[in-house]
């Protein structure tokens, strides 16, 4: 009988070890954690979801619909196509409007929890905020572009010459 209650204790140690260590992990990820309906209402989100999003506090953001932060909600469509195909999405680039109506990119993965006949009962997933790496991203573009602008004014006026001087020669 001893024997039962110590093999009961050490698993329920096990389990209360297990359960912080995962929600430490919840708490304290710098990557908006959620877990939502297939409707859009949120089930739960951690403390970096309510901050990145510009919520006060959680309770706030708990009575927004995921569908009214999407700044397009064509990509919200194409997320839960996607999502009921493959039961999964990873790396889906869309833009959130904060509370401020600011936008944000993030990078989604995701996966469909499934009910007994199939239909997705909850979605499960991990939002990156990539706003910035697409803003140095842009910066990066647009230099490249004045560079080849500055390369192009450059070489251009010498092949004019080039191309010119051959008609020079015919009296033209």
């Amino acid at each position: 009988m001893g024997i039962d209650v110590t093999e009961r204790r050490d698993r329920e140690r096990a389990l209360r070890d297990s359960e912080e260590k995962y929600r430490s992990l919840f708490e304290e990820t710098q990557d908006i954690v959620f877990i939502s309906t297939y409707d859009g209402s949120l089930v739960d989100i951690n403390p970096a979801g309510v901050s990145r999003l510009g919520y006060s506090s959680k309770e706030d953001l708990m009575q927004v619909s995921i569908r009214d932060i999407y700044a397009d909600t064509d990509e919200r469509a194409h997320f839960l196509s996607l999502l009921d195909r493959d039961g999964y999405v990873s790396d889906f680039e869309t833009t959130l409007l904060c509370s401020d109506r600011q936008k944000c990119q993030v990078s989604i993965n995701a996966a469909a929890i499934r009910d007994d006949v199939g239909n997705i009962a909850l979605i499960r997933g991990i939002m990156r905020d990539v706003t910035e790496n697409r803003k140095l991203e842009d910066q990066l573009r647009q230099s490249q572009k004045m560079e080849s602008i500055g390369t192009l004014a450059a070489v251009l006026p010498m092949t004019s010459i080039t191309f010119l001087l051959p008609l020079s020669g015919m009296g033209i």
